[in-house]
């Protein structure tokens, strides 16, 4: 297999960010979805956690992206062994704007919506819709840089100089195949450039930030959605890289002089006896 193109996708360049549709609502089994019931308390080591009524009915928890070719690999030949093969990828990770925490809480999931012809599975989808290419935690970082407030800051409520901010800074994952020839490879169709356009679906399983609600050992959690607006520039962090990978081109063979000179030979040797 040698490799026959490179693509590079990125956020900023998605032609959906401006578009409020393509943030929207993926059915999933998280015990967080669709939306938790306001006044769910939970005791946990003998503080109470009160979750907050939710303004929605439905968290939205997918974006979708999209990107044009413009037919620049439109000509490229292919056979029915060609991969594609994710070499890089970024997920950003959706910070809420008001407490600056981290609003997924599981697994993200990235999907591509445009592969054909192949054997993938996901507990979730079941063979059904779009593909799933790759899953990763987004990982926390509790030691961020983000604005150093004064006073007392939430969700803790104490002095700003005592603790870093939690999960300020936007840590996504980033992912590096380490093996492009084995590893996250996915079997595409000799016309698959034809079609000029990759659209990927992020999902995420997004939860509650929580706050101190001044009452002592008790803790609020407010639900969270994908909003269009406050989320965009961490969106926007989106990034995935592709190898197409493909056998060398047939006719080779009759270019390799080496290996005619040797056919060759055999051929008038066994004509000499």
């Amino acid at each position: 297999m040698i490799q026959k193109a490179r693509l590079y996708f990125f956020g900023i360049d998605d032609e959906l960010k401006n578009d409020e549709r393509s943030i929207y609502t993926t059915n999933i089994n998280s015990s967080l979805f669709p939306a938790p019931q306001a006044d769910a308390n939970q005791v946990i080591n003998g503080v109470t956690f009160v979750t907050k009524a939710a303004g929605f009915t439905e968290r939205k928890n997918t974006k979708r992206y999209k990107f044009t070719l413009n037919n620049h690999l439109k000509s490229l030949k292919l056979t029915p062994k060609a991969k594609l093969v994710i070499e890089s990828i970024t997920i950003p990770n959706v910070l809420s704007q008001s407490f600056l925490q981290s609003k997924n809480v599981n697994n993200v999931v990235l999907k591509l919506m445009n592969i054909s012809n192949h054997n993938i599975w996901d507990s979730s989808g079941k063979g059904k819709g779009s593909s799933v290419i790759f899953s990763a935690p987004v990982l926390l970082n509790t030691q961020g840089f983000g604005t150093s407030l004064a006073g007392t800051v939430e969700p803790e409520l104490i002095n700003s100089a005592q603790k870093p901010r939690l999960n300020s800074d936007n840590n996504g994952y980033l992912f590096i195949n380490s093996s492009p020839t084995n590893l996250y490879g996915f079997t595409i169709t000799d016309d698959f450039m034809r079609i000029g356009e990759f659209q990927f679906e992020l999902v995420y399983d997004i939860g509650n930030c929580w706050k101190n609600n001044a009452t002592a050992n008790q803790y609020e959690y407010i639900p969270q959605t994908l909003n269009h607006t406050t989320d965009k520039d961490d969106l926007e962090g989106f990034m995935i890289s592709f190898i197409v990978m493909d056998e060398e081109d047939e006719d080779k063979i009759y270019n390799d002089k080496k290996l005619l000179n040797k056919i060759n030979r055999l051929l008038i040797d066994k004509l000499d006896k």
